[in-house]
């Protein structure tokens, strides 16, 4: 079996604003199609994490490499060819939209595929529409951004970074500005949208492969640690109750077509009455395991 290849490094990467460190010796890897979330409390340095590979801000130190080429390495910049090469195989959905206010949605998507890969417009209209439809909002491709509902307009940021066929895409919070109600919805449209679920064994490669990267090592294969000047979340009660809904009905297809299956120690059919349980608990035992978390850093202060 052909080994995982890796397409984002992040080597020691740090980051500071005036005195402030937000980003300090960071280091993980991502292989093409794995899926990663990044969780960690306001303020810990997530959006700036992601800032900083897709050059919407500069590293102080470290190393970034992208398809094994380097963006940045030991805080030096390549040179603004390599730079470009390098960003237009990266997308970015913003968690507030920063869509063009004054562009109609075809023109939001339409921008960069002209003016950046050159495309004949003809082409870009093509696929704009193309990624409309698949969004289901094909007929709003005349409206501007004031006449959309926020998830509708977090629909078309969606496209328009997909648009570039970026090798990665990454989501900033994609859902941190929409009602609780849309939040499952969008979680499927960029599931679906993105072929990340679109056949069952690529829906259980998704699950199976995804990993949790969190404020070194940390769980080992399942939760990575991120150093922030913030301290250290583990779970987020909000965040799991509405993955667990994006994903229930996934899961529920594949039992309905295949039967049922192990999932977290328990069968699925188990599952279902487990995890309101689980949800309410975690709160609870959330606020416990920080309490051990501060106790032990208090330790290693005082034995130091």
């Amino acid at each position: 079996m052909e080994a995982p290849r890796e397409i984002i490094r992040v080597s020691n990467v740090s980051k500071s604003f005036g005195g402030l460190p937000v980003l300090r010796d960071i280091s993980f890897a991502v292989n093409r199609g794995e899926v990663v979330s990044i969780i960690g409390p306001s303020g810990s340095g997530k959006s700036t994490l992601l800032r900083c590979v897709t050059l919407l801000e500069t590293v102080d130190g470290g190393t970034i490499l992208v398809d094994d080429d380097a963006l940045v390495r030991d805080g030096v910049y390549a040179g603004r060819a390599a730079q470009r090469a390098i960003g237009l195989k990266l997308g970015l959905v913003f968690q507030n939209f920063n869509l063009f206010p004054h562009f109609s949605v075809l023109r939001n998507l339409t921008e960069a595929q002209i003016h950046v890969l050159r495309r004949p417009r003809d082409a870009a209209e093509r696929r704009a529409r193309e990624l409309l439809a698949k969004m289901g909002i094909a007929d709003k491709a005349a409206a501007h951004p004031f006449e959309l509902s926020g998830g509708q307009q977090q629909r078309v940021s969606i496209a328009r970074a997909m648009a570039l066929d970026p090798e990665v895409l990454f989501f900033d919070e994609p859902t941190s500005a929409l009602d609780p109600e849309l939040t499952g919805e969008i979680l499927n449209v960029i599931m679906h949208a993105t072929d990340i679920t679109e056949k069952t064994r690529l829906r259980e490669e998704a699950l199976r492969n995804s990993r949790l990267a969190s404020l070194g090592e940390l769980a080992a294969g399942v939760a990575h640690e991120i150093n922030n000047p913030n301290g250290l979340i583990l779970f987020n009660s909000d965040l799991v109750r509405s993955s667990w809904q994006a994903a229930e009905p996934i899961l529920q297809a594949h039992y309905q077509t295949q039967g049922d299956f192990p999932l977290g120690g328990l069968n699925y059919s188990e599952m279902q009455t487990e995890i309101p349980q689980l949800l309410n608990e975690m709160v609870e035992g959330a606020q416990r395991i920080r309490r051990i978390v501060d106790d032990l850093k208090d330790f290693v202060r005082q034995d130091g």
